[in-house]
């Protein structure tokens, strides 16, 4: 967040769930303040077996589990930035 306040909002957030200082719902709600945050595509990384709804919840545009193999995370990022 202190990289979005400085430099404003990336094109695409990869976003793992084990998150050190923040919940991934307050980074969420936190970012998508920001101008232009509410467009930024979001792709959730995790390991847990339920992601696909959690992600949903969240507000992802796509998630992806681990571990993966860099060909379809590729595919996600493209399809999500189109």
């Amino acid at each position: 967040l202190e990289y979005i306040a400085g430099n404003g909002v990336p094109d695409l957030i990869l976003m793992d769930l084990n998150t050190p200082f923040l919940t991934p719902e307050e980074f969420i709600t936190q970012m998508r303040a920001f101008p232009q945050g509410g467009e930024t595509p979001v792709i959730v990384v995790s390991g847990k077996s339920d992601i696909d709804e959690y992600a949903q919840r969240l507000g992802a545009k796509d998630y992806i589990k681990k571990p993966f193999d860099l060909d379809p995370l590729l595919l996600k990022i493209q399809r999500s930035l189109n």
